[in-house]
């Protein structure tokens, strides 16, 4: 009985004794003057990072013959499930897209610009994500015998993107960054995806 008893005691004071890790407080709110100065800082601001060739110099531009804007769609009638065309490794296959518009070396400039020049007004706390994805446009690149080595998903009507791989480097998705991706295929003859009706 002793022994159960000793046993019993130990289980108590143990447990008593044990430290508890407090449970994490939920992150406090912003004030009102916190979240104007959040939101501002969410716009874009141009900070060039350097020049066009050491733009180039990022992954995955550095490992790219040639780079394209595409749109795509859903086929057999389906509305939304958008998914893109083609595999990493492989060639692309144009007919599956609804346009294919090849970059030459100023538009990459320019592309890389975007990218990489237009980046958040300042420090942020805090990233939305969208629930929503159904991309239909995609930026692809290619090395020299034309298999496509990384891309960027696009979808215009949610603002949110996917990435090849986490390698890919794309700059900071600042708030107006979709617009001027958008006006970018625009201007490249890309319609499907960029167009709001």
């Amino acid at each position: 009985m002793k022994p159960l008893l000793l046993f019993a005691s130990f289980l108590l004071s143990s447990v008593c004794c044990a430290q508890l890790k407090p449970i994490p407080r939920p992150p406090r709110p912003f004030t009102e003057k916190e979240q104007e100065m959040e939101d501002c800082n969410h716009d874009c601001a141009f900070r060039p990072i350097g020049s066009a060739a050491q733009r180039r110099k990022l992954y995955p531009f550095r490992e790219t013959a040639s780079v394209f804007l595409v749109s795509f769609g859903p086929s057999n009638g389906v509305v939304m499930g958008s998914s893109l065309p083609s595999r990493l490794g492989k060639r692309i296959d144009p007919s599956k897209y609804k346009e294919v518009k090849r970059l030459n070396s100023a538009a990459i400039d320019s592309l890389t610009s975007i990218l990489y020049n237009w980046r958040y007004r300042g420090v942020i706390r805090e990233i939305e994500k969208r629930m929503c994805y159904n991309p239909r446009n995609a930026i692809l690149m290619l090395d020299s015998s034309g298999r496509l080595v990384s891309f960027i998903e696009l979808c215009f009507e949610c603002s949110e993107y996917r990435l090849s791989s986490e390698r890919v480097q794309t700059g900071e998705f600042c708030n107006q960054k979709f617009q001027l991706l958008r006006s970018f295929f625009r201007s490249h003859g890309v319609d499907f995806g960029t167009r709001d009706d």
